[in-house]
């Protein structure tokens, strides 16, 4: 199980640092370098893909505040939302393009609870997916690397490893998710429907 000390001294080997912490609190300069960015690299981080360990739903109430037009309703984001993934309709099941985020807010015509999806702050390295905590170490080491190894530093191999160590990580994660099945457009339903500009309307209509 990782952990933020394991980590950091991975971020160390990766960099070529013989250093080794007991603490990211520890008194030296590595230690301090890793932890004067550790917040905003772990929130970029989460915020870079759309993690599975880091999902969560929420159900939004309704801001008691005045909306402009078009839009009816506003919705305040929870305070560890770093993304928002989608907004649902009123049952919950089906994503929703009627909305619009500005700053902390989501702006909709839909009445609360609004429920949405977002990618959310977790401090918790222990909760992280371990492929993900060792491409997070990678990319300390390539924000650190210079200041703590000086010329030392390979950036190039540090590059290499957060391309194969983050492929593997957004690989795993992907799979853990059935497929989603695409929604066909109105070119394709049209066949079945006659909707599509009320031309078409029988198995074997084609468009030319």
């Amino acid at each position: 199980m990782a952990s933020q000390t394991s980590v950091a001294n991975l971020a160390l080997m990766f960099i070529g640092s013989e250093t080794r912490l007991l603490s990211i609190d520890d008194e030296k300069d590595s230690a301090r370098s890793l932890k004067s960015v550790w917040d905003i690299e772990r929130e970029a981080f989460i915020r870079s893909n759309s993690w599975n360990w880091a999902t969560r739903r929420h159900s939004l109430a309704a801001q008691q505040v005045a909306v402009p037009p078009p839009f009816a309703f506003s919705y305040r984001l929870p305070a560890l939302c770093l993304r928002l993934i989608a907004v649902y309709g009123a049952t919950g099941r089906d994503e929703t393009s009627d909305y619009q985020q500005e700053g902390r807010s989501v702006l909709a015509n839909m009445a609360g609870p609004l429920n949405v999806k977002c990618l959310m702050d977790n401090p918790e390295i222990a909760e992280w997916d371990a492929l993900a905590a060792v491409s997070f170490a990678a990319k300390l080491a390539l924000t650190c690397g210079q200041r703590i190894a000086g010329s030392a530093f390979d950036r190039d191999l540090t590059l290499r490893r957060i391309k194969e160590y983050g492929g593997d990580a957004k690989t795993a994660d992907a799979m853990e998710n059935p497929p989603i099945e695409q929604e066909e457009s109105a070119w394709v339903t049209a066949r079945w429907t006659g909707d599509f500009y009320a031309t078409a309307g029988r198995p074997g209509w084609e468009i030319i």
